[in-house]
């Protein structure tokens, strides 16, 4: 699916954030999906220019991140059910009580596929997307050409009509170090290595783990999620794998600029996905009352990030997506 177009404003104007060459959290209701019912299997996003190229940074443009909403009466969004206020939802015109965020991407542009954690015999599942659910975006990309670009988000599903017999269901849970809010964080020093911590989810429903994967900003390395202080996953950052990854001409300063950055050289271009098959042993099952964290490191040494026009480090992020295979009629979540 191609969804824009979405016109970012070049270097030379400012966002009503103050942000050179943005379009920030641009919240996007016109999500068309299939009328009917269907199961999705794996997903992922990417961005092109009109005519079909690939908008990467080489080219100036990146997929800053984008957050995918499913909204209906049977939706929930576990990790916020308790929180006072969700930006996220509340920018999309929804709530934690009848909308989850079901996918997101960085500009590392990660697929997720639920069929790599189906071996030795387990049962089938797929994201069952009912006839009477919406779908809806939060879209947030950069642009450091001087001029204005137009872009689409594409959505890569992988799916079947109906909802398979012999399937169960999926049920997203989100790690997030601002949970509820922006999702960006103040850097806590300057350089050096450091870990962003989210606060504890305690699990209110049951199930088993099936896949997960992190998004960082440049510096991170390796996102972390935790079970009652077991590791269950790393999900590590590769860089620059690509010249798609690789700032033209060796940095892109744009320091002169009111509101615009200095980014490195070289950029996140791919975080590795945790599946079923290879977590610890005795570790993988989803159950009410476990306590589940992510840690976010990050390594300015090793991994330069990016800077703001005073030189500070700009801000960052430590989010994890993480899927886990309920009953067929949805995950029973304790509070609803």
């Amino acid at each position: 699916m191609r969804y824009g177009p979405y016109s970012v404003i070049g270097m030379d104007k400012q966002s009503l954030m103050g942000e050179a060459g943005a379009l920030w959290n641009y919240p996007d209701l016109a999500v068309p999906k299939p009328d009917e019912e269907f199961s999705i299997f794996a997903l992922n996003a990417g961005l092109e220019y009109p005519d079909g190229a690939n908008a990467n940074i080489d080219t100036g443009m990146w997929l800053h991140h984008m957050v995918h909403f499913t909204v209906g009466p049977s939706r929930s969004d576990v990790t916020c059910l308790q929180s006072p206020r969700s930006m996220p939802h509340y920018n999309v015109g929804a709530t934690p009580q009848n909308s989850e965020r079901s996918f997101s991407s960085g500009n590392e542009r990660t697929r997720l596929d639920f069929t790599k954690a189906m071996g030795n015999g387990t049962s089938m599942a797929g994201y069952h997307i009912m006839a009477q659910d919406k779908f809806a975006m939060i879209v947030d990309l950069m642009n450091m050409n001087m001029e204005e670009k137009s872009v689409y988000l594409t959505m890569t599903y992988d799916y079947v009509m109906g909802f398979p017999s012999t399937w169960e269901n999926v049920k997203p849970v989100w790690f997030d170090a601002d949970q509820c809010g922006t999702s960006e964080v103040d850097a806590p020093q300057q350089d050096g290595h450091f870990v962003v911590p989210t606060e504890p989810y305690v699990a209110n429903f049951d199930g088993e783990v099936m896949l997960m994967a992190g998004h960082l900003h440049d510096g991170g390395y390796k996102s972390v999620i935790k079970v009652d202080d077991k590791d269950i996953c790393t999900s590590t950052a590769k860089y620059a794998e690509s010249k798609e990854f690789v700032s033209p001409e060796g940095g892109m300063d744009m320091s002169g600029m009111k509101g615009a950055m200095k980014l490195a050289k070289n950029h996140i271009s791919s975080m590795t996905v945790c599946n079923k098959p290879g977590f610890p042993s005795g570790l993988g099952q989803f159950k009410t009352g476990q306590t589940w964290l992510l840690d976010g490191h990050y390594n300015y040494t090793q991994y330069p990030g990016d800077l703001n026009e005073d030189n500070s480090q700009a801000h960052i992020m430590s989010i994890a997506i993480m899927y886990v295979k309920v009953p067929r009629d949805g995950a029973k979540v304790v509070g609803l």
